[in-house]
């Protein structure tokens, strides 16, 4: 969050007036957490199938992507005149 601030204010473009950290939904990260461990089953079991199968070509195991809230905080500015 600071960094992206900093990066604001650099070129004097902008001034950043607030910065503040989004609370995540508690649900969310749940859901994160069983989605990612679920995947792991998954994983863990692709590789059981794979040792199984001595002569089949083996494949790598690809995940999905967990979804989740794109930020995590904000930063409020102006644009400055030049």
């Amino acid at each position: 969050m600071e960094e992206a601030a900093h990066i604001l204010e650099e070129d004097s473009y902008f001034k950043v007036l607030a910065t503040e950290k989004v609370a995540v939904d508690e649900n969310e990260e749940q859901r994160i957490a069983q989605k990612r461990e679920k995947q792991e089953k998954e994983k863990e079991e692709y590789r059981q199938k794979q040792a199984n199968n001595p002569g089949a070509f083996p494949l790598p195991f690809l995940r999905t992507k967990v979804e989740r809230s794109p930020y995590a905080y904000m930063v409020i500015a102006r644009r400055c005149e030049r």
